[in-house]
């Protein structure tokens, strides 16, 4: 973990992300990047960083609660106190074939 303050972070947008919807069922997500995005390997690097994160539960928690109810994401800011380092390991879940598939090779 570093000790950088929330002035270091820079944003770079890089997609937009949508979810895909068939009638009344939500049915994939599609994320469209942007110019900045410039080849495949920096499709990838994305990709990899946001599957990353999103294993982190502190990220998930974070993103999570910057989402007031009934309204988009208002706040887009860091918080200071997340861990984006983070790693946490994997909970057992009872019911989870692939989960027990994971632990198991």
């Amino acid at each position: 973990m570093t000790d950088a303050k929330n002035d270091d972070v820079s944003f770079v947008h890089v997609g937009n992300l949508m979810l895909a919807k068939r009638g009344d069922e939500f049915t994939g997500v599609e994320l469209v990047f942007t110019k900045n995005v410039m080849n495949r390997v920096g499709a990838t690097s994305v990709l990899d960083t946001l599957r990353n994160a999103m294993n982190a539960s502190a990220w998930t928690t974070n993103t999570i609660m910057r989402v007031e109810d009934g309204h988009a994401q208002i706040n887009t800011q860091a918080n200071n106190g997340s861990d984006t380092d983070a790693e946490t390991p994997r909970a057992k879940r009872k019911g989870r074939q692939a989960d027990t598939d994971a632990e198991t090779t």
